[in-house]
């Protein structure tokens, strides 16, 4: 994808547009794949409904944790998703989001 080396915030509409459609098991992966690879390069808080998908969507414990990692970072981690992760059958995401819990208490 295109925005992955040359994303401006301006481009979150076009990300935005073309994750909001439907998938196949094998494409909603693929996609999210760049996705997670356009929002570890680019900050933004923005990205909270698209990582919400992800999450939630996402069959790979790879990508959830990607996913888990963007949030934390961008300090957007909602607590409908810690409160999910910390049933996450992914360990390291349970640990991490654990931690940030702790840390903001």
């Amino acid at each position: 994808m295109l925005f992955e080396n040359n994303y401006y915030k301006s481009d979150y509409k076009y990300v935005e547009t073309v994750f909001n459609r439907e998938f196949n098991d094998f494409d909603f992966h693929s996609i999210g794949l760049t996705v997670l690879n356009v929002f570890e390069n680019n900050r933004t808080e923005k990205s909270l409904p698209i990582m919400e998908r992800i999450y939630y969507e996402g069959q790979c414990s790879i990508c959830r944790e990607r996913c888990i990692n963007i949030l934390i970072e961008n300090d957007i981690l909602s607590d409908k998703i810690s409160k999910a992760c910390l049933f996450d059958c992914n360990y390291d995401i349970r640990e991490k989001v654990k931690k940030y819990i702790n840390a903001g208490s």
